[in-house]
């Protein structure tokens, strides 16, 4: 038995506890500790083997090992010559390395010596392992041993702001003046976050304050992310991810030390995919392969392996699962953080204490969030801080300075702020200026604010201290106000920077503060500058430590030293024992620039009395509260080019989304074209500015040729017109910790292609930055996450999968690209943001496939202080759809009264408008691109304060064959006229057919009838008049081995009919045959009457293809046939290009085709129609396909016969001479047998049907099903995933136009009885419940507000009514729903509930007992009546979902374990199918064991699960169901009645209420149904307020249509998956709130809601109940009812009970009334 020992795991609260599963998934509880008996944790060389890294991995920076060997190479040598001769004397010690505990693999070694040189005989005193590796200088030779003795905790004790626990060490470790005990104390923080401290209890040691860090309030509640194990000896930590497990940290691979100057914490990492730790140059992914990064704040220009400008000691991890966690050591010393292939990570820090927090995410941008809250939130900038900056170290006079201005606007640049380098001040001195060089600075500045300019300069915290007495007040001032650092004996400290020697402000001391705020008052009454530029304030000193040295002690010279450059810590900077007001500089360094940009922020509030600009070189966590950042002293070359990205997109984690790069380089001579491709990116720096050292040759953007210049000119002016939506985006950063310049990885962060890349950045989620960063390169590979992208430049469309694109980039162009679904607003551009400012604004608008796009703009005057705080600004939100643009103005103060909407650019338009109106009126300013689908209208002048709404009306014209619009400009010069285009069969190949048929389809759906142009009644008979591809057809059940998605080409052409005038036929096409470029696919997409159909080769026959007759005739019609033309002879391959789902495009992608995963509804249609790929005769037959069962029997022997033949995917490949190689192929060729037989070729003459039903999935109303019903009630569902849905319903409108004119007298009402409707997910506001916006989504945070301290539920009403609204956020359902399901009690605390988890996980355990231990007999006895089904059903429950995905899936046997022990647990009901429905998405969500089962149990309690219709439960249910039909939904009722017996028993619905309508709608629809229904809010029973929303939004049909039972059954079986849960769910709530308001009740109704308590019937609305008359068992009312009962089936004369907002019901029509003028009577179903 292992020593170790865990301690508490916390839960719901620290002092949860959480025993782990054995493999029954059961702990024993002893002592509240449980012994582990395996330690793996890591540790494992099983457990390591995972986490091998390649030793060959290119790595940034010297290894540990190297570095300290280049140090002291000898004293190396010397350690281990010693350590040779002493094997003999230290043979315990060496026992040590022989043990098992040293056994473990390289990569996860953890060093023993990083404070020093050992060898082997020094490593083996320490306790640790010694093991030289060969050919190896990365993993340390001495190491921990598993198990190294260290800390002891004591337990956990309770605390006002959370807990606390005694660390202690019986013996001290080997570092000098080490801490014996430590206080550990476990802070509550907001959800998400963890908060441990470690600290010296018998001594104060300097703890971080930051100046704008949030102020830590005492959370609400205990609720947490994570969960947190501890061992108790040796001390450490895990901390999991409590909705997966996943390790997040383990600290227990390696020993704590606290020592006075040496303080170490080891942890593992979840994934080698880790970012921040700034400032260093490197990627953004860090180099984990032994690299040891510094944090310590020095004067470098940015390399490799150096400790640069600023020390963020916070990183994020991406855990490869689209989740994220990061951690934050707050601490100010130096420290140093080694990063190994483990994967893992050492802190070593050289004082202060260890504060860590760990911020759980669950994604990287809540990471950010999170981080943000604990050390502030980023400041607000100018709006004339995101123009274009430029200076230069060099600019020595005003009359240069002014040149430079000049000379930009003269020629065209936008350029906002003029900078100056220390060249202004007198002598260098700061707070001066020079009298001769710059003697009319003032005057200067005022003439650049008259331009509309704004004026920066450089400000160094060193104050000269060399100036004579009484001649330089900064100095004189502050030394009589004791502002400036002192040395170690109390004296002012002289360092040497610019100007001289100087004297260092202490910022730390407030009296500092308001001397600085008094130096730059007086400076600004004579020079009035609009921000100020920080530099030097790491602070530098060109000396080291001070003119007179550093005394040599510890704090200069500590016992272990991080690498830095120079070697020491005062290297560069001020003596490490320097004296401030907190603390010695040993503790504040690091801090230095951070408090002087506090200070200067404050003082430029109070003196200005205007926004604030601050730029810092030195940073710490917290800067951006106050200061933008640029990245230092870079060089002018490619690769400083390139790391400026990763280096910007750094800060942007750190809260920094102020940020920049010196464009075209500060250190050396640019060129050209690097000046030109920097400008280009540094456009898009957030912070853009141009700045140049002295001795450099100019960089100005006017100093270049004149292509150089046009090319920086036209980014300028790009920036320029984007700044109102970088400012939103500046907005969003401020109020909600967003992030401005954004990695790939925080937007997609479960694409693997995103992870890494740190040659692209986002702006926001909206554009997408691709610029060119190698030398001569005039092309970018670019990779474009999953979607459509647009061109920002022309609009030009890419639809991605995810994949690396080849894009043109000439030296004038970046490459930026618009996400779809989004909106940017613009300006148009001008010289300066004043004049910009007051510009008209256009909108960039990038429609997503459905059409739709959303943005916003934050507006304000741009300078003033706190207008998002005191409500002084504008909002607006941007949207668009259904072909319009509207504004939605949230907020307006009057800065936008004067500006006005001047035109948009829309991308993605896939038809031309006829018209285009604004606000109503037509528009005559607009273009329609063709080529890129781009609409672009101008002169509009639409006030941007008011409501808007732009809108384009669809064209009449008719489309060309090439697309082209008619009378558009042909290549000669001339016009088209109008009419059909013609085919010309010799060339027309597969991919040209289909985009004819798109160009008709265009032609159609702008018919209008009454006005001119083309109609069906005009068609051509056989035209194709709607084409789509990638339509889907899925499968009744899921094919092993393949998708259920089959998407294919569906077409609709024009055919003339005798009896019903004009009839539509559709075609539909599987992908796979079209792919092929299969022949026989060619003739089922071409109308009979075509030419190519006409001219198609002749085919030998295959038997039983189609009846003889048929064939002759076939035969005399190609022997009329003048030419023949092979088709699928000419081999011409489909385009390659278009868009996925395009109507009319011709791509048909693999991906999609084969292993598509659209979606993950389902199909059910009642028996397949004949889906032959071979049989002419449904080619031929301009009747229905759906045929007999005979017909159907020599369909599929043909197919039998031709997919054999016809079934390879690649006529031309090799053939396979394996044995196994054919196997597989027969393997693949039964599959796509397989698959065409239950999804091949489908065609229908759509005029003999009996309905059409359109039911759209989505608010846009373009995607959906097509549910073709035949008169035989068979059913074929076709799906829209890919819109184009609403253009199909526009050609059924004007097709219902046509027939119901062409319908002659003599047309049968037999012939002519097809039903059409459109079903549109929509409901009515006012249908809606009142409350139903009112409540939000309960997640994380509204979930705390119902708890109160002790983690009780405060008010239990209003939590279910939250519920019952919002639904529960998924990542705390697994806290949420045992309240739901009565496994807790709402009034329980947190100690009570995780008392009550450990005796019923002990219940839990005895169950499992009793199953286990059954005797042969009865084991046999629950196989055969148990076991035998659960076994059965739980390897198919849902396996889709990610948790019981694969092969010996562990969670598959736990949830059959579940159901298992409920049969032992309740053997009356034993095991039914369908319950492992039920139980998979509680142990998804729960994912606990013991927990899942209890609250299945309570699950079971709550419903009704029976085998038997006739069950008294059911019938209860059935009685209460058809009562509330009666009352709501009359019609149906009736029709119910009518069917008899078997239509009351309401067949239909016994799976809805037996599953809780899990096989009706998708999970997540269904689990927001399940909440609702568990929330008890106002009745017990609304799921069969539920079945009733079904049947009034979907059941329209059955009494349309007057549907027998088992076709009713049959219409809402196929409904299944194909229904608006969301829309269900508030047409549910709305019939609740109805039966509400109801004045009288029948008596049968009376205990709908008996249960739910008090609450049901408000006091202002009690019912009246009303006796049913059946009391069979009693002659008076047993509730009181009136004697004046309803008829419980009502005649259709009758009038039923009142119902409020329910219209009366109509009298039902007879099966022989005239259907002539309302066959296609459109509906619109909300």
């Amino acid at each position: 038995m292992s020593n170790l020992q865990w301690t508490k795991r916390v839960l719901l609260s620290p002092s949860a506890l959480h025993l782990a599963l054995d493999d029954e998934g059961m702990g024993l509880l002893s002592s509240f500790t449980v012994h582990i008996v395996v330690l793996a944790l890591a540790l494992s060389p099983c457990l390591d083997a995972k986490h091998l890294s390649d030793h060959d991995a290119t790595r940034h920076g010297i290894t540990a090992r190297e570095s300290l060997a280049n140090n002291n190479p000898a004293k190396l040598q010397e350690n281990s010559a010693g350590a040779k001769g002493s094997d003999s004397e230290n043979s315990q010690d060496t026992d040590i390395s022989r043990g098992g505990k040293c056994t473990m693999a390289a990569e996860s070694r953890f060093d023993c010596g990083r404070d020093r040189l050992l060898g082997q005989r020094e490593c083996e005193e320490r306790g640790c392992c010694y093991a030289p590796l060969p050919d190896s200088a990365g993993p340390p030779w001495c190491f921990y041993p598993i198990e190294y003795p260290g800390y002891k905790m004591s337990p956990l004790t309770p605390t006002t702001r959370g807990q606390t626990a005694t660390l202690t060490r019986d013996n001290p470790s080997y570092l000098p003046k080490d801490i014996s005990t430590l206080r550990l104390e476990v802070t509550e923080e907001p959800a998400g976050c963890l908060h441990l401290t470690f600290k010296d209890p018998s001594s104060p040691r300097y703890e971080v304050k930051l100046p704008a860090a949030v102020p830590q309030h005492k959370p609400e509640n205990r609720y947490s992310l994570y969960t947190i194990e501890y061992q108790s000896d040796p001390f450490g930590f895990i901390v999991r991810r409590k909705s997966s497990g996943k390790v997040i940290m383990n600290t227990t691979v390696a020993p704590l030390l606290f020592a006075d100057q040496y303080l170490q914490l080891s942890t593992t990492l979840a994934s080698p995919i880790v970012s921040g730790l700034g400032e260093h140059y490197t990627s953004l992914r860090l180099d984990l392969n032994w690299t040891s990064l510094t944090l310590w704040n020095r004067d470098m220009a940015p390399h490799a392996n150096a400790n640069l400008y600023g020390s963020h000691p916070f990183y994020i991890v991406q855990e490869g699962d689209g989740l994220a966690h990061g951690v934050f050591l707050l601490n100010s010393n130096a420290i140093e953080v080694m990063l190994q292939p483990t994967p893992a990570l050492t802190w070593v820090s050289t004082g202060g204490i260890l504060d860590l927090y760990v911020f759980m995410g669950p994604d990287a941008q809540s990471v950010v969030r999170q981080y943000l809250q604990v050390i502030g939130y980023p400041m607000m900038p100018p709006y004339w801080s995101l123009g274009f900056h430029l200076c230069r170290w060099g600019y020595t006079t005003t009359n240069s300075t002014r040149n430079v201005a000049q000379r930009m606007h003269l020629a065209n640049f936008p350029m906002d702020v003029q900078w100056n380098d220390l060249d202004y001040a007198d002598k260098r001195r700061v707070f001066t200026f020079d009298p001769r060089r710059f003697g009319d600075l003032p005057n200067m500045v005022d003439e650049f604010h008259k331009r509309g300019m704004k004026y920066i300069l450089i400000l160094d915290p060193g104050i000269s201290s060399a100036s004579p007495p009484g001649t330089y007040p900064p100095f004189d001032d502050g030394l009589k106000r004791d502002v400036f650092i002192k040395n170690g004996t109390g004296q002012l400290l002289i360092g040497k920077v610019w100007p001289g020697p100087t004297a260092f402000p202490d910022f730390t001391n407030p009296e500092t503060r308001q001397w600085w705020e008094d130096c730059i008052r007086d400076f600004y009454s004579k020079v009035t500058v609009d921000g100020l530029w920080i530099d030097m304030n790491e602070p530098a000193n060109f000396v080291q430590g001070s003119v007179d040295g550093c005394p040599d002690i510890d704090l200069e010279k500590p016992p272990y030293t991080p690498r830095v450059v120079g070697g020491q810590l005062n290297s560069g900077t001020l003596c490490m024992s320097a004296q401030q007001k907190l603390s010695t500089h040993y503790n504040l360094h690091n801090m230095y620039g951070l408090m002087e940009a506090y200070a200067t922020h404050s003082t430029l509030i109070k003196v200005r009395g205007k926004r604030p600009f601050v730029l810092s070189r030195s940073s710490y966590p917290g800067i951006g509260c106050f200061s933008g950042v640029w990245t230092g002293d870079v060089r002018s070359d490619w690769e400083q080019l390139r790391y400026s990205i990763p280096a910007v997109l750094r800060f942007s984690l750190f809260g920094v989304p102020l940020v920049g790069a010196d464009i075209c380089g500060f250190g050396g001579n640019t060129t050209e074209e690097l000046c030109v491709r920097w400008m280009q990116l540094g456009a898009f720096y957030p912070f853009m500015r141009n700045h140049n050292d002295k001795p450099n040759a100019p960089q100005e953007p006017y100093v270049f040729g004149q292509k150089a210049q046009a090319a920086m000119r036209n980014v300028l002016n790009l920036r320029y017109s984007l700044l109102p939506f970088l400012y939103t985006l500046f907005h969003h950063a401020h109020t909600s910790a967003d992030t401005v310049a954004r990695p790939l990885f925080m937007e997609f962060p479960t694409d693997p292609n995103c992870q890494t890349i740190d040659q692209q950045f986002l702006w926001g989620s909206s554009l997408l930055i691709s610029p060119v960063l190698e030398q001569g390169a005039v092309e970018v590979t670019a990779y474009l996450p999953p979607g459509t992208w647009y061109s920002l430049l022309d609009g030009q469309s890419f639809h991605s999968k995810g994949q690396y694109v080849l894009l043109s980039a000439p030296l004038d162009t970046i490459n930026v690209h618009v996400r779809e679904g989004h909106i940017l607003p613009q300006q148009e551009p001008a010289l300066t943001t004043t004049s910009s400012r007051r510009n008209p604004f256009f909108l960039t608008v990038a429609l997503s496939a459905g059409g739709w796009a959303w943005g916003n703009l934050f507006w304000d005057d741009g300078d003033s202080l706190d207008t998002y705080e005191t409500g002084n600004y504008c909002y607006i939100t941007f949207i668009a759809g259904q072909s319009q643009l509207v504004s939605d103005p949230h907020r307006l103060n009057g800065v936008l009264d004067d500006l006005v909407l001047g035109g948009l650019r829309v991308f993605g338009v896939r038809s031309p408008p006829r018209y285009v109106l604004a606000n109503g009126e037509e528009v005559k300013d607009f273009m329609y691109h063709t080529d890129t689908e781009v609409l672009t209208v101008t002169s509009l002048a639409l006030p941007m304060s008011k409501v808007f709404i732009v809108q384009k009306e669809a064209t009449r014209r008719r489309l060309l064959g090439d697309g082209r619009p008619t009378g558009a400009v042909d290549s000669c010069g001339g016009t088209e006229e109008d009419g059909p285009s013609v085919l010309v069969p010799e060339e027309m190949s597969l991919g040209r057919l289909l985009r004819r048929a798109s160009s008709k389809a265009s032609d159609l759906l702008t018919f209008n009838p009454g006005a001119g142009g083309s109609s069906l009644r005009s068609g051509l008979d056989g035209e194709i008049i709607f084409s789509k591809n990638n339509v889907c057809v899925h499968p009744a059940e899921p094919l092993p081995g393949l998708a259920e998605h089959h998407p294919g080409y569906l077409c609709v052409h024009v055919e003339k009919d005798d009896s019903l005038g004009t009839t539509l036929v559709l075609t539909w096409v599987p992908n796979s045959r079209i792919q092929r470029q299969d022949e026989e696919a060619m003739r089922y997409i071409t109308p009979e009457s075509s030419p190519v159909r006409r001219n198609a080769r002749r085919r030998g026959r295959r038997p039983h293809s189609r009846p003889p007759a048929a064939q002759e005739e076939d035969e005399d019609e190609e022997r009329n046939v003048a030419c023949s033309t092979d088709i699928s002879s000419q081999q011409q391959p489909l385009p390659s290009a278009g868009e996925e789902g395009d109507e009319g495009s011709c791509e048909l992608s693999d991906e999609v085709s084969r292993d598509s995963t659209i979606g993950s509804d389902s199909d059910t249609f009642s028996s397949p129609f004949c889906l032959s790929p071979v049989s002419e005769a449904l080619c031929e037959s301009s009747g229905s396909v759906f045929l007999d069962n005979e017909t159907r029997e020599l369909c599929e022997e043909s197919m039998t016969h031709s997919a054999s033949s016809t079934s390879s995917l690649d006529s031309h490949a090799p053939s396979e001479s394996s044995g196994q190689s054919q196997s597989m192929r027969w393997e693949e060729q039964q599959k796509l047998l397989a698959l065409e037989q239950l999804c091949g070729v489908f065609r229908v003459d759509l005029g003999h049907m009996r309905s059409l039903r359109l039911f759209f999935s989505d608010e846009a109303c373009t995607s959906g099903q097509l549910v073709i019903a035949s008169r035989e009630s068979q059913y074929k569902i076709l799906h829209f995933h890919h819109a184009g849905l609403d253009k199909l319903a526009e050609v059924f409108q004007q097709w219902k136009c046509c027939r119901e004119t062409q319908l002659k007298d003599q047309v049968s009402e037999e012939r002519s009885c097809m039903q059409f409707s459109i079903q549109r997910p929509t409901l009515q506001l006012a249908e809606s419940h009142p409350e139903e916006k009112l409540y939000r989504r309960l997640d994380v945070t509204t979930w705390l507000r119902h708890l109160n301290q002790n983690g009780q539920v405060e008010e239990e009403y209003k939590l279910r009514k939250a519920i019952f609204f919002g639904g529960i956020d998924q990542s705390i359902r697994g806290e949420v729903w045992p309240f739901l399901l009565h496994y807790y009690s709402y009034d329980s605390s947190s100690q009570e509930r995780e008392a009550w988890r450990l005796q019923k996980r002990t219940d839990y355990h005895d169950i499992q007992q009793r199953r286990l231990s059954m005797s042969p007999e009865e084991h046999s006895e629950f196989w055969r009546k148990v076991q035998f089904t659960v076994d059965k059903d739980v390897v198919r429950t849902d396996r889709s979902n990610h948790f019981f995905r694969g092969e010996n899936n562990p969670n598959v046997e736990i949830m059959r374990r579940i159901l298992l022990n409920y049969a032992v647990f309740n053997p009356d009901m034993g095991y039914c199918q369908g319950m492992s429905d039920l139980v998979a998405p509680l142990l998804t969500e729960i994912q606990d064991e013991s927990d899942t089962f209890w609250c299945f149990v309570g699950l079971m309690e709550n419903t009704i699960f029976i085998s038997s219709p006739r069950d008294e439960d059911m019938e209860r249910q059935l009685m209460y169901l058809r009562e509330l039909l009666r009352l709501m939904l009359p019609r149906f009722h009736q029709h119910l009645t009518r069917l008899g017996e078997d239509g009351l028993q309401l067949l239909f619905c016994h799976r809805w209420i037996l599953l809780c309508f899990k096989r009706e709608f998708p999970d997540t629809e269904a689990l927001r149904m399940w909440e609702a229904c568990w929330a008890h809010y106002q009745t017990d029973y609304f799921h069969l307020f539920l079945c009733v929303a079904i049947i009034v939004l979907y059941g329209e049909d059955v009494t349309e249509q007057q549907l027998a039972t088992d076709q009713m059954l049959l219409h809402f079986s196929n409904l299944s998956m194909h229904m608006n849960g969301e829309l269900v769910l508030r047409k549910a709530r709305s019939l609740l709130y109805q039966f509400r308001l109801l004045p009288r009740i029948p008596c049968s109704l009376h205990d709908l809601c008996k249960l739910c308590g008090p609450g049901m019937w408000d006091s202002r609305y009690i019912p009246t109940v009303e006796c049913s008359g059946e009391h069979p068992d009693s002659q008076s009312c047993p509730y009181g009812g009136t004697s004046t009962p309803q008829p419980s089936s009502p005649s259709p004369s009758s009038t039923p009970s009142p119902s409020p907002n329910l219209t009366p019901t109509p009298p039902l029509e007879g099966k022989k009334s005239s259907k002539t003028r309302e066959i296609f009577t459109f509906r619109k179903q909300s």
